[in-house]
């Protein structure tokens, strides 16, 4: 096997990322070595990989390599490539510190969506989520399609407690993405947390019943999906649990909460999740 092949293999969809201590160091090492002898390999995997050396220098704590690496890129590619200067961004990050990483970022062209993409994940990092949320309204006003900066920006309202805000940056998501079934439970776990402050009963009890509904459509989407399964059970256990509900709502949620319950037990007995899910059909079931 050639020694690029594992270095593009680790590349590949950044599975370096998830890669042991021990598994960065031997990759490193064998970096290293296509980096002095890189032998026939076209220009654009060579690139690719020099790009991937520059992340592993980072990662081992090779500031002086990393630098090297940056300068080679920034020469091949030029400082107005929106790629570089991301990668400048997270250099000056890891050596300098987020403050020299921020400032270097707003410094660049405002059309450079990469760079201010990445300069909001510092922010979020700091700490200061009303400056997080600032940037981020910023940002998916000018890329209105990125659903990954509008799941971001619901998390960031979620966490400040505005829950209707929330909920319309998960709304702005299913329309990107209708088939995302864990962002239809994440829709029904924000609302059932705003049922819980809702003014008076009848607005609780419509809150939990669409909160239902949302649960029921990721379940509809994933049939074996636990968290789904997990937020209709528990959902429909507290709208029965209301002394005024007619009794066709209490006989209707009754029994979508044992259907939940029932689904919830056949998953688990088949061990059909990961473990860690299913931890969570067992607490649930327990109740």
């Amino acid at each position: 096997m050639s020694t690029w092949e594992p270095l593009l293999s680790a590349l590949h969809a950044s599975k370096y990322l998830t890669y042991q201590p021990k598994e960065i160091n031997d990759l490193y090492t064998l970096s290293k070595s296509f980096q002095e002898s890189p032998g026939s390999v076209d220009e654009g995997t060579q690139y690719d990989l020099l790009r991937l050396h520059f992340h592993l220098a980072l990662i081992t704590g090779d500031d002086v390599a990393a630098k090297t690496a940056l300068q080679r890129l920034r020469d091949r590619f030029g400082d107005e490539s929106s790629n570089i200067g991301i990668l400048v961004g997270q250099f000056l990050e890891l050596t300098k510190g987020l403050k020299e990483a921020q400032d270097y970022l707003s410094s660049r062209p405002a059309t450079d969506y990469g760079a201010f993409k990445r300069k909001t994940v510092i922010l979020k990092r700091t700490g200061n989520i009303p400056k997080f949320i600032e940037e981020l309204l910023r940002y998916v006003g000018v890329c209105p399609t990125d659903y990954e900066a509008w799941a971001e920006l619901a998390e960031a309202y979620y966490s400040i407690k505005h829950y209707a805000r929330a909920m319309y940056c998960v709304e702005e998501v299913l329309v990107l993405c209708p088939q995302a079934y864990n962002m239809f439970a994440r829709a029904g776990e924000i609302t059932h947390v705003g049922a819980t402050v809702a003014s008076n009963v009848n607005d609780q009890i419509g809150e939990l019943k669409v909160a239902a509904q949302h649960f029921c459509r990721a379940v509809e989407l994933s049939p074996n999906y636990i968290r789904g399964w997990c937020g209709v059970h528990v959902v429909c256990s507290k709208i029965v649990s209301f002394p005024k509900l007619s009794p066709q709502d209490s006989s209707k949620y009754q029994k979508l909460g044992d259907l939940a319950k029932s689904r919830l037990q056949e998953i688990y007995d088949s061990k059909a999740a990961p473990d860690k899910e299913l931890e969570a059909a067992k607490l649930v079931l327990a109740k």
